[in-house]
């Protein structure tokens, strides 16, 4: 038997239990690497796919803003087209608009501006401009993605034409002009009254007075005992009666007839006719002939001079000289022949190129050499309408009336304690007319305010409405004392009656005049009519403190400059609903009709009775032809009277209205701009 030592036995056992439990702490160390490896590569796994979602959703959102900003430049443009030919539509935007950009939206991708608040400017100078907040919104329905921008855009429109414009001529007619009755300027300075039409003028049976210059694109009639000092004419010119002019510029014809003359000198591309009384100096790329008795001081043409009465100083022709009569002359030069009666002797002196035919004796020679100089031809003057377009004034309008759902509204801006805003016209509790209201009932009472504080208007009496309008007709009627100053705007015609207004009156038809109307212009009344409400007739305490705010400057106790104050009346414009037909612009004064301020017809003119204007007139033909009558008709008395004008008035600077097509020369960046932006 052998012996075993225990402890040797002992340490045996533990021998192989420490390497058993090595190896299963190196399988745990693996498993817990190869754990760590996999979390690791789960985490890298995750990251990648982390970044590139996130490269994703930039790369999407990258693309929304990229097209959102597209569409802040290219709702610019649009504000600018806006600014160019229709800035009185800037006042009215609001609400979504889409916008499409060929090549960009589809749709996958829209594009949208929503227009949240419109600031619209008291004035219309260079420096009063259009703030218009807009969100833009870009939808990626492939990238699920969108942006939005908010922009604030500031736009000049009244860049586009400098401001204000200036009036060319005292009397402007576009078209046809036919004078039935007297027309007088009155004027206290050296400005030169000039009368221009586009068209044909015809003066017969009545008086001229204080009428400088008179110019036509076409022929010239003037009859009774007509003067004027110059007459230019792209036409003919005809002075039968007693008419007489100074100077004639003519393109055509001139032929006078009775006691018809021109007294100083006559330029003519055409012949010269002369059968009427004596003459100053003919000058003509024609031929002259001369039928009366006559005297006439001198003949130049560049073709025959015939002479068959009268005594004359001297004469040229380029061409012959044939005198008919025994009559006396001084030189007569002739490049071709002079043709004489036999014996003839009246004359100073003979010299033709050609042959003496029946010459006397005397200092007489042919076959000589003879220059003729002859007068540079008469070039043709035009006529460039200024634009009159009641629409582009209607965002600085104090009152806007317009027919809404039936009814009669009034859009209040700019005047001093009436909150901005519609409003209808009713009466009080008592009866009054005329006041501003929130609602009406059915017969015209306020319901809201129930006592109302704001009255524009006085009729006759309290219980007279001053407005009143014809919806089959589409005209407005104003009719009463007066009503609150300020510019009054109209949709549709106008008929003002009696009574006496201090308003700048615009209607986008037509407007016409009856009764004993008197219209004083924003800036002729002045100050303290308008502003402190000192009425030069019919005062009253219910226009006290209705002044508006965008003509009155209260700290400095002066009118604030702006040139649509100098109008009296003006009429016709293009409708935002269709920039290529001339709507209204006729006006008609009836009766006994005084206007304080410059007269605009977007069409013609016509006037009968007595009729007083304290400023310019222009008719400019912009609408359709035969619209109303086929000429400007100026009928009765017609007295332009310039004198003792107030220094807040300037009758030939009118407000820039480049609507209906105008052109912008300014740079396009002063009149549309962004000047703030943010992301939403």
């Amino acid at each position: 038997m052998s012996y075993q030592h225990p402890l040797k036995h002992l340490a045996n056992a533990n021998n192989i239990g420490v390497s058993r439990q090595q190896g299963i702490a190196t399988i745990l160390v693996i498993l817990m690497i190869s754990l760590a490896m996999t979390v690791a590569a789960m985490g890298v796994m995750y990251t990648v796919r982390s970044n590139q979602q996130l490269q994703v959703a930039a790369h999407a959102n990258t693309n929304a803003q990229a097209d959102a900003w597209a569409g802040v430049e290219v709702f610019r443009k649009y504000l600018y087209q806006l600014a160019d030919t229709q800035p009185e539509a800037l006042a009215d935007l609001s609400g979504e608009l889409p916008i499409a950009i060929n090549g960009l939206t589809s749709d996958a991708l829209s594009l949208n501006a929503d227009v949240v608040n419109v600031a619209v400017p008291a004035g219309q100078s260079a420096a009063d401009t259009f703030d218009i907040t807009v969100n833009i919104t870009a939808q990626d329905a492939t990238a699920k993605a969108s942006s939005v921008i908010q922009v604030g855009y500031r736009i000049a429109p009244y860049l586009c034409a400098g401001g204000p414009v200036e009036i060319s001529t005292m009397l402007d007619f576009y078209r046809d002009l036919d004078l039935g009755g007297g027309i007088t300027v009155e004027r206290d300075d050296h400005t030169s009254a000039e009368f221009f039409v586009d068209g044909s003028v015809s003066l017969n049976s009545i008086s001229v007075s204080g009428i400088d210059q008179l110019a036509a694109t076409e022929d010239i009639t003037l009859g009774s005992a007509v003067y004027i000092p110059e007459v230019r004419s792209n036409g003919s010119l005809r002075l039968t009666g007693g008419a007489s002019v100074g100077k004639a510029y003519v393109m055509g014809t001139i032929r006078t007839e009775g006691n018809g003359r021109v007294i100083s000198e006559a330029y003519a591309n055409g012949n010269i006719n002369l059968g009427g009384g004596p003459s100053g100096r003919m000058y003509s790329l024609g031929d002259i002939a001369n039928t009366a008795w006559a005297n006439v001081e001198s003949f130049q043409a560049a073709g025959d001079v015939t002479i068959s009465g009268g005594s004359h100083g001297d004469i040229g022709a380029r061409g012959d000289v044939n005198i008919t009569s025994w009559i006396n002359v001084g030189n007569v030069t002739a490049q071709q022949d002079i043709n004489c009666p036999n014996g003839w002797t009246g004359f100073q002196q003979l010299r033709a190129a050609g042959a003496l035919n029946g010459c006397g004796g005397g200092d007489a020679q042919g076959g000589v050499p003879v220059v003729v100089p002859v007068m540079d031809e008469i070039q043709a003057f035009s006529m460039t309408p200024v634009m009159v377009d009641a629409w582009a004034l209607k965002s600085s309008a104090n009152y806007v009336f317009e027919f809404v759902d039936g009814e009669m509204q009034v859009t209040v801006s700019n005047v001093h304690g009436v909150p901005n805003g519609a409003y209808h016209i009713g009466a009080n509790s008592s009866g009054v007319k005329g006041f501003l209201c929130d609602q009406v009932s059915a017969n015209g009472t306020c319901t809201s305010p129930a006592q109302p504080t704001h009255k524009i208007c006085n009729g006759h009496s309290d219980q007279n409405r001053c407005f009143s309008y014809n919806q089959g007709q589409q005209r407005w009627d104003v009719d009463g004392k007066n009503m609150a100053p300020g510019v009054a705007w109209f949709e549709g015609d106008l008929n003002l009656g009696n009574g006496e207004y201090y308003n700048t009156f615009i209607a986008t038809g037509d407007i016409s005049t009856s009764g004993g109307h008197k219209t004083y212009s924003i800036n002729f009344a002045g100050y303290d009519v308008i502003c402190d409400n000192r009425f030069i007739h019919n005062s009253t305490n219910y226009f006290a403190g209705l002044y508006p705010t965008n003509f009155c400057d209260v700290s400095a106790g002066e009118l604030i400059s702006n040139a649509i104050g100098n109008i009296g009346m003006l009429a016709g414009g293009y409708s935002p609903a269709d920039q290529t037909t001339y709507q209204g612009g006729n006006i008609t004064l009836g009766a006994s009709t005084e206007i304080f301020g410059t007269v605009m017809a977007g069409n013609y003119l016509f006037t009968g009775g007595d009729t007083e204007v304290h400023g310019y007139i222009n008719a400019n033909g912009l609408g359709a032809e035969g619209d109303g009558g086929n000429a400007n008709r100026l009928g009765g008395s017609t007295t332009v009277d310039l004198t003792n004008l107030p220094p807040s008035f300037n009758p030939i600077e009118i407000p820039n209205m480049g609507g209906g097509g105008g052109a912008c020369n300014t740079s396009e960046n002063d009149v549309s701009r962004v000047y703030w932006s943010r992301y939403l």
